[in-house]
């Protein structure tokens, strides 16, 4: 396929730049795509570490200095696969039962390990076209995702706040898993429109315990030290989800990721003052750099009244299965 292909290009770039015939164009690039053994590597010259597995070089150094060697080797090569498909059943809309038998004669769906309401799906189907999406019975989440939403443990009277909520996919997520419509989740995000795509997915998705705050809105002191539970989805160099977004490597800075550290202790900051004490803040990227997961919670127990109420949760890109996320439980104290 065509879309396959590009993306090769892309996920191998470093590589093939380096064996392409010269002058390099487009048409160069994907001959030698398609004339390399990509599975074994055998380049008939040698070639620098990051060069063979395709990364940029100052990404590539970030990498050693968190994973080493030998995990570094692992994480660039799964990173350049394909990514699975996985899907987050709605309770709210329907069942395990009913959502397996309305596929069981189109796709084979296969439930998770480790997410409760999680399925993969089988590689080349889109089932963003089907009935039951449009319906709300399920939205595409990765298995790692899910489970970094279900680190906030909300209480059917309890409040959420979605600091950094985007189009809303963590959200949708923690209403259908632990509050069941009952409660309140809110959701705010520096981005209107994002928000707008979310108060459309939470419609279709029938959560009615659900408010969107908009940025003008997130200063009122209403929402002062209101809060049970703030999720920070934050901003971060989406390491652990490369597998689906291969220029992402390509685009990588030093200096912009010396700022989104800055940011991501400025956002924590600025959302613990929602946090009521005794209440939950969830740490999330979608990372696997050690600054801007542990390191950056090592921050925030040293500089700010929270405590980690128990060790995060880590995961690793692996074949078939879930994209790297990070997410720590710290306590307002």
């Amino acid at each position: 396929m065509v879309a396959e292909a590009i993306y090769g290009v892309v996920r191998w770039l470093g590589l093939i730049d380096s064996v392409a015939s010269r002058p390099l164009s487009s048409a160069a690039r994907l001959e030698a795509y398609e004339k390399l053994n990509l599975s074994g590597f055998e380049i008939d010259r040698p070639l620098l570490p990051h060069i063979r597995l395709s990364f940029p070089k100052s990404l590539y150094s970030r990498l050693l200095e968190s994973l080493g060697e030998e995990k570094t080797e692992q994480f660039c090569r799964e990173s350049n696969l394909f990514a699975p498909t996985t899907i987050r059943l709605n309770p709210l809309k329907s069942s395990r039962e009913e959502l397996l038998r309305a596929f069981e004669n189109r796709i084979p769906l296969t439930p998770c390990p480790m997410a409760p309401l999680g399925f993969r799906v089988p590689r080349g189907h889109d089932l963003r076209n089907t009935a039951e999406f449009r319906n709300g019975w399920f939205e595409i989440q990765d298995e790692a995702s899910q489970l970094v939403s279900a680190l906030v443990e909300a209480k059917e009277s309890e409040e959420v706040l979605d600091f950094c909520a985007g189009s809303g996919g963590k959200s949708l997520a923690i209403a259908a898993l632990w509050m069941q419509g009952r409660g309140q989740i809110y959701l705010h995000d520096v981005r209107s429109h994002a928000l707008q795509e979310a108060k459309k997915r939470l419609k279709r998705a029938g959560v009615q315990n659900s408010q969107i705050i908009l940025p003008k809105e997130m200063s009122e002191k209403r929402f002062n030290n209101r809060f049970d539970w703030v999720l920070v989805d934050a901003p971060c160099s989406g390491s652990g989800t490369l597998r689906r977004n291969p220029d992402m490597k390509w685009r990588f800075q030093e200096e912009e990721f010396q700022e989104l550290l800055s940011l991501q202790r400025k956002i924590v900051e600025k959302a613990l003052g929602f946090l009521k004490p005794g209440g939950f803040l969830v740490y999330a990227t979608c990372s696997i750099l050690s600054p801007e997961n542990q390191e950056q919670v090592d921050y925030f127990i040293t500089h700010l009244p929270l405590r980690l109420v128990r060790p995060p949760f880590i995961s690793f890109p692996e074949p078939g299965g879930m994209d790297g996320f990070f997410g720590a439980v710290l306590e307002k104290i």
